[in-house]
């Protein structure tokens, strides 16, 4: 609902719209994939990036038809990452520990298939500053696998039990702000 609440504020589509109602129900659909799937997510963020959330609740790649979410609703927001990172087995969410490293684009890999690389600080507004692209090669997905988990994983982000902490810290950002 927050994002649904967020979304319908900006949007020239009404909740009752078929487009909006489309739009949202996939959405929802993606992030409730997030927890309920039987593999492994991981992801990792910059400190810096959740920190400007909590702040002005705003991402960085923020779309473009959502407003920035209130206090009150990053607080739910981190809350309830926070409780799926301490109960759902297969979500991870980790922050980089190693500040020499750069996370200037946002890279998803699927599962051995492709890599998507899209620019970060864009508003996905695809007419305006938005730019991607999707790599279909299981070779370089598989590589980028290989290092994101036997690499990145092991040496770059912090302890699950520093993690925490992070996400702690980052709901009491959130409940100052203004």
């Amino acid at each position: 609902p927050i994002v649904l609440n967020a979304f319908s504020s900006v949007s020239a589509m009404e909740s009752g719209d078929i487009a909006f109602t489309r739009l949202y129900n996939i959405q929802k659909s993606r992030y409730d994939n997030l927890f309920e799937k039987s593999k492994d997510t991981h992801i990792i963020l910059s400190r810096e990036a959740m920190e400007l959330f909590a702040r002005t609740g705003k991402q960085e790649d923020h779309f473009f038809l959502i407003r920035p979410y209130t206090p009150q609703e990053r607080v739910i927001i981190l809350s309830n990452l926070l409780e799926k990172m301490q109960t759902c087995p297969n979500f991870h969410i980790w922050y980089i520990r190693n500040s020499s490293i750069t996370i200037d684009k946002e890279i998803t890999g699927y599962e051995n298939y492709a890599l998507a690389i899209v620019q970060s600080g864009t508003s996905w507004n695809i007419g305006s500053d938005h730019q991607e692209i999707l790599l279909e090669s299981k070779l370089v997905a598989s590589c980028f696998s290989d290092y994101y988990l036997n690499h990145l994983l092991k040496n770059d982000v912090c302890s699950f039990k520093e993690n925490i902490a992070i996400m702690r810290e980052l709901i009491e950002i959130a409940k100052s702000a203004e």
